[in-house]
């Protein structure tokens, strides 16, 4: 006996019917904050320079791609153009940064001597800061995900691996 088409559960690996566990990929970041009634717009932090920003992600694709494949350079350099007008891809490669200054020695430096450059704390913050402007759980991104993953071992690596 077949059953009644009203006792049959929907399949879930229908392609034409939505299924609630899946994230949805928007590439566009909030980029304002409401304080009380006041709108804060997102802006860089003028205490990392763009030489400290690029430094790192040359060093991370030197040093730490090849056990980290998880970036397409080719995209990631040219966040670098649009850092101000996105909170994610600026959380991203800030987070990037964190980790990367954890080993100075990988740091090839554009200027001689080393500048002083903040320590890895910084740039957790400014990571953790930035995700603030987006609603990375309601508009999920593969770039959310990913600087999730850079402040985990950004942290684990200071060992606070609880607090990731």
């Amino acid at each position: 006996m077949q059953p009644r088409a009203r006792d049959q559960l929907p399949n879930p690996h229908a392609m034409d019917q939505p299924r609630h566990h899946e994230a949805v990929l928007d590439p566009v970041a909030t980029q304002t904050e409401e304080v009380g009634s006041v709108d804060v717009a997102f802006q860089l932090s003028p205490l990392l320079s763009e030489d400290f920003l690029r430094t790192c992600l040359d060093a991370f694709f030197i040093h730490k791609f090849p056990i980290m494949p998880i970036l397409n350079q080719e995209s990631t350099y040219s966040m670098m153009y649009r850092l101000g007008d996105s909170p994610r891809h600026y959380g991203l490669i800030v987070a990037i940064c964190a980790l990367v200054v954890l080993q100075p020695e990988i740091l090839r430096f554009s200027i001689e001597p080393c500048p002083t450059w903040p320590d890895s704390q910084f740039p957790i913050s400014e990571a953790i800061r930035s995700r603030t402007f987006c609603d990375h759980i309601e508009n999920l991104s593969l770039a959310a995900v990913q600087t999730s993953f850079f402040l985990f071992a950004a942290l684990f690596g200071l060992g606070k691996d609880n607090s990731a």
